[in-house]
């Protein structure tokens, strides 16, 4: 069951199980009250590009120069600021949106479920 919940909320989507759905629906909104990545995620992502992008600049000249010891510590940083800017702030992105997504679609889906009437516009979502 957790693993179908965790599912869920990987794909953004309902699963068939109620039970797996209300426990992706409990971990969304635990997710939902981290602080939005907004502005400090693309501050860290500026930031993190920017650093990565000294980093190669000063990486290719230390290689050019010859000295391995300050290449190997820019490598270092430039590889963990591109892997930071490029996939770790957009990952947080996309898994919080899903999460608000699954949020709004156990939502509907309760709702749904609670109405007794047989010909309801939610049948049809």
């Amino acid at each position: 069951m957790r693993r179908s919940a965790r599912l869920a909320l990987h794909r953004g989507e309902l699963v068939d199980g109620a039970e797996a759905n209300r426990l992706a629906a409990a971990q969304a909104r635990v997710r939902l009250r981290e602080p939005k990545p907004g502005g400090r995620g693309r501050g860290l992502q500026a930031f993190s590009g920017g650093t990565a992008a000294l980093a190669w600049t000063l990486l290719v000249a230390a290689l050019v120069l010859g000295e391995m010891s300050p290449a190997i510590m820019f490598a270092g940083t430039a590889i963990t600021g591109t892997a930071v800017a490029f996939v770790a702030v957009p990952a947080r992105s996309r898994t919080r949106r899903r999460s608000e997504r699954v949020a709004a679609l156990y939502a509907v889906d309760g709702f749904c479920a609670r109405s007794a009437e047989p010909g309801d516009r939610c049948r049809s979502l």
